[in-house]
């Protein structure tokens, strides 16, 4: 048993590589960082037309595989542009955004936490009103 457990955690993360990019919605996701980057390039005044020519050949190249069903190579197409021009991912969360991204696990733990917290001061208050109310049967 131990051995088919460990042969599933050995393999785990060579099917979650190949499962990146493998539907429509994932590449226009990536299709949108590089827009997002586009427009804060331009945003910094730092978007010339050579940058803009050949980002969009790139583009389009990505848009050709995409429209083929070709996804991998469409998201591949379009990393390579982020990586290239040091776009951020237009879905991640800015230093200075007030929210921030939790483990589940953690998130999950300090829930339970928090219900033990509430369980052990209901009790607490349930123990109280009895010790108050003397006599009463």
């Amino acid at each position: 048993m131990r051995i088919i457990i460990a042969a599933f955690l050995l393999t785990l993360p060579s099917h979650l590589a190949l499962a990146e990019c493998t539907n429509q919605m994932e590449a226009i996701g990536q299709h949108q960082n590089v827009m997002k980057g586009m427009l804060d390039m331009n945003l910094k005044g730092k978007l010339n037309s050579e940058n803009a020519n050949a980002i969009g050949e790139r583009v389009n190249l990505g848009q050709e595989a995409q429209n083929a069903g070709d996804y991998a190579k469409a998201c591949e197409i379009y990393d390579s542009i982020i990586l290239d021009y040091s776009f951020q991912d237009a879905f991640a969360p800015k230093d200075g955004d007030k929210k921030t991204v939790q483990d589940p696990q953690s998130e999950s733990a300090s829930d339970a936490e928090t219900a033990s917290e509430a369980s052990s001061s209901a009790v607490a208050a349930l123990a109280k009103e009895e010790a108050s109310e003397p006599g009463e049967e």
